[in-house]
């Protein structure tokens, strides 16, 4: 019989000390309220989510079935998250039935993302940490941590360094594909806690989990989790002798829900899902290739970054857990991570990200079991590393934020104008939301230099109160900058002037060129105005550049663009 060696932590009762909720529920809403400041969405995914929801909730039910960018069949991911978009948009927003803004919805949904990973994050962690197995030595004398008060830090340190991990501060705000992964990745981790003790409601929960990377992803997103769930149910000890059973249970749920999408849409309209599901298999055929050497390349230049503080704390756990390696609670994230990461660099790099996306829970569950190895001495060096990079941002922040409210410092001022001209600094909420973080962030770092905490979590606290009220002191003073900077209404009133400048009306069409189908479902939808694919004969085009330098078509008008980008638009009539 397996007998786990003697556990690698040695934590007193002082050490896992409860975190008070009032301070992570600050956390929490100082991160999500920074989210709101903003007039307008700031990356191509958002405005490409925004169009195919509203697209859903003014066409009728077989367009959610069947989701289109214009012409063009949106296949890119699946459409689970946007059917969630387009329910939120029509409950709540200005294009359906709601008092908000198309742009405040979607952030919301991205909040709402973010807590249901957090939630589900923390509950599996606390699980996996009730274990035998991985609970702390016990002193001579007594004093030891507990098991309750052990597993509750334990999850408390999982959703503080998921909070921290540098690349995801990107994907807090946006309601696209990739949020909903993460939100899949921490319903797996879940599932896989849940099946320790009960193996029929695990393994179902393990389906759904499956159904969610599916509907939500690509086929090879959903693939990559079945397989890797497969492979825990069958290598894991723990699972026993009905491994099987929990195999079948997941495969049967798992398939059922994700069948429930292409069998509803032939149900309702078989020969538009056979025009529709066609180019969506070449697209899944497209992603799977042998060995792609750009994901190997990708990950080895970002994901020192991309994943810190994360993967030095995996590692730790790997090294300082090698004799309870076959313990559940260790195996399983490390299988769910070493599968995932080996199989997405068998997938394109889009689908390879998105993969990348679902194994960061069970990353940031290992990182856990990795800090609770480390002795005081050592764990601090994540508090100064926090402590470090985020005076460094703070005080940058701040920095060309008087630079550009006093043009003291004319450079600093200058670039602030190159990339946003026109922006002028606001004291309104987001600048109020600003000071606040700063203020908290001070006090913090204050009382971490004046005392000297035994708290296993301190580190992550840090870590992710550094970083993520960082971020919401820079959405908070720059939002308006950054406003200009993304922002494409310039663009689109630019093209609405020059399409009337050139005789078109609501009945002529502008044909694009070179524009990305979800940008143009975007501007025909913020313009009001015709705009179809490159292949409909119409008299006046609408082309999309990557250079400014060149000479124009006679009679053009443009180009038009937003700051400091190589993107550029022109319109001119049809020779």
């Amino acid at each position: 019989m397996f007998r786990p060696k003697r556990a690698p932590v040695k934590l007193s009762d002082e050490a896992v000390r409860k975190l008070p909720r009032w301070q992570l529920i600050t956390l929490i809403a100082l991160i999500a309220l920074g989210a709101f400041f903003v007039s307008d969405l700031w990356t191509l995914r958002e405005l490409e989510a925004q169009a195919l929801a509203v697209s859903m909730v003014h066409g009728a039910f077989s367009d959610a079935l069947f989701p289109y960018f214009g012409s063009t069949p949106a296949i890119d991911a699946n459409p689970l998250s946007d059917w969630v978009n387009a329910l939120a948009l029509w409950g709540f927003s200005t294009d359906g039935h709601g008092p908000f803004s198309a742009t405040m919805v979607m952030r919301a949904i991205a909040n709402v993302w973010l807590l249901l990973t957090l939630v589900l994050l923390w509950i599996a962690t606390r699980a996996f940490a009730s274990t035998e197995g991985v609970q702390p030595i016990a002193f001579p004398l007594g004093g030891e941590a507990q098991r309750t008060d052990y597993s509750r830090a334990c999850a408390d340190v999982a959703i503080l360094l998921f909070l921290g991990t540098f690349g995801l501060l990107t994907r807090r705000h946006e309601a696209v594909a990739d949020s909903l992964l993460l939100v899949s990745g921490a319903l797996n981790l879940y599932a896989m806690s849940v099946s320790l003790t009960r193996p029929k409601t695990g393994a179902s929960w393990a389906g759904v989990a499956v159904a969610m990377s599916f509907l939500g992803g690509t086929v090879y997103t959903g693939l990559v989790t079945f397989l890797a769930n497969t492979l825990i149910f069958l290598r894991v000890r723990h699972f026993g002798d009905d491994r099987f059973l929990r195999v079948g249970v997941m495969m049967g749920v798992a398939g059922f829900l994700a069948s429930l999408w292409p069998a509803l849409a032939f149900s309702v309209d078989t020969p538009r899902a056979i025009a529709y599901f066609g180019p969506w298999c070449q697209q899944q055929v497209l992603a799977l290739t042998t060995f792609d050497i750009d994901n190997l390349t990708w990950f080895a230049r970002n994901a020192l970054w991309y994943l810190c503080p994360l993967w030095p704390l995996a590692i730790v756990a790997v090294v300082r857990w090698n004799k309870q390696r076959k313990l559940a609670a260790l195996r399983i994230p490390a299988l769910i991570v070493g599968f995932e990461l080996l199989l997405s660099f068998m997938l394109d790099a889009q689908t390879a990200n998105r993969t990348f996306l679902e194994f960061i829970p069970a990353l940031a569950l290992l990182s856990t079991f990795g800090l609770m190895t480390l002795r005081g001495r050592h764990r601090a060096l994540l508090d100064w590393f926090a402590l470090s990079v985020s005076t460094l941002a703070l005080l940058t922040g701040w920095a060309y934020w008087g630079a550009w409210l006093t043009q003291f410092a004319p450079k600093m001022a200058q670039s602030i104008h190159q990339l946003a001209p026109g922006a002028l600094p606001t004291f309104d909420w987001g600048f109020g939301l600003a000071v606040l973080a700063t203020t908290l962030l001070l006090i913090l770092f204050a009382w971490r230099f004046t005392h000297r905490p035994p708290f296993v979590w301190s580190g992550a606290w840090l870590a992710a109160s550094g970083f993520g009220m960082t971020m919401t002191v820079w959405i908070g003073l720059f939002h308006t900058a950054v406003d200009v900077n993304r922002s494409y209404q310039p663009v689109v009133a630019h093209i609405k002037a020059a399409y009337t400048a050139l005789g078109g009306t609501h009945n002529t069409c502008a044909r694009a060129i070179g524009v990305t189908p979800g940008l143009q479902a975007y501007l025909a939808q913020q313009t009001g105005l015709p705009i179809v694919s490159a292949n409909t004969p119409c008299a006046i085009r609408l082309v999309r550049i990557k250079s400014s330098k060149g000479t124009l078509p006679s009679g053009a008008l443009g180009p038009f663009a937003r700051p400091h980008t190589q993107e550029f638009f022109y319109l001119s009539t049809e020779h």
